[in-house]
């Protein structure tokens, strides 16, 4: 059957070669989850990157931050996936939205460094902070920010350009450019009436018409192994204290 399976893919490369060819042989669709693709935003922000409203992009900053126990309140943080390094937890393959939209964004991985490890009060056995710094194979820099042990929960995004600087977060929902010609920011999108359930909704409502069409999705299980690859690249980085090159 089709498949759409969460994110990560895997919490390493075990078995993904079988599942490949599983896949290529029966002809199946497949998903692997990217619900932030479809915060009217991010979709926003990569339509101006497709357009070239930035001019050529020099680097990008992205922030994730929130606090693990806040997420299901109704369960024991300590005990779920995300908090155990067997279960392949830890916020560098728990939180992989992040990595996912930047590659829809500006392609492939090149490089990698990577701080990746645990550092707070928090009761888990895997690691909370990553900070990552990475080239694309297209030439632009890349420093993504994640942790989940502060609040209040926040997220980010800024981008700089030959033309300006894009920046958008969470707190207000919008989109604004600083046009260097103009010397100013400028609010080009707002997200309305923005409900966080609205990405799941849309994500399935996209998957299950590829499925009826039989037309391969834009975050397949192939892309999924490509982020997958970049997560473990971190997690290399940081233990060895070196650059990391994405093959």
């Amino acid at each position: 059957i089709d498949l759409f399976i969460e994110k990560p893919l895997s919490a390493s490369t075990n078995g993904l070669q079988e599942l490949k060819r599983n896949i290529k042989k029966r002809r199946l669709i497949t998903l692997v989850g990217c619900d932030h693709r479809f915060h009217p935003c991010l979709k926003k922000i990569k339509e101006l990157i497709d357009k070239n409203r930035l001019g050529r992009i020099y680097s990008v900053q992205v922030e994730s931050s929130s606090l693990l126990s806040d997420w299901h309140p109704y369960e024991d943080y300590r005990k779920g996936y995300s908090a155990q390094n067997k279960l392949g937890g830890g916020i560098a393959t728990t939180m992989t939205h992040e990595l996912d939209f930047l590659q829809w964004f500006f392609g492939d991985v090149k490089e990698i460094f990577s701080i990746t490890k645990k550092v707070s009060d928090l009761e888990i056995t895997a690691d909370d902070i990553s900070a990552m710094t990475m080239i694309f194979k297209n030439g632009v820099i890349g420093e993504l920010h994640l942790d989940y042990f502060a609040r209040p929960e926040f997220k980010s995004c800024k981008i700089r350009g030959t033309l300006g600087t894009l920046y958008w977060n969470t707190e207000s929902n919008d989109i604004r450019i600083f046009y260097n010609n103009q010397n100013k920011w400028k609010i080009i999108f707002k997200a309305k009436n923005f409900e966080r359930n609205q990405m799941f909704v849309k994500e399935l409502e996209y998957f299950l018409k590829c499925v009826k069409n039989r037309d391969e999705t834009f975050n397949d299980v192939n892309q999924g192994i490509k982020t997958l690859e970049v997560i473990l690249g971190a997690k290399k980085s940081s233990k060895i204290k070196k650059t990391v090159r994405i093959e």
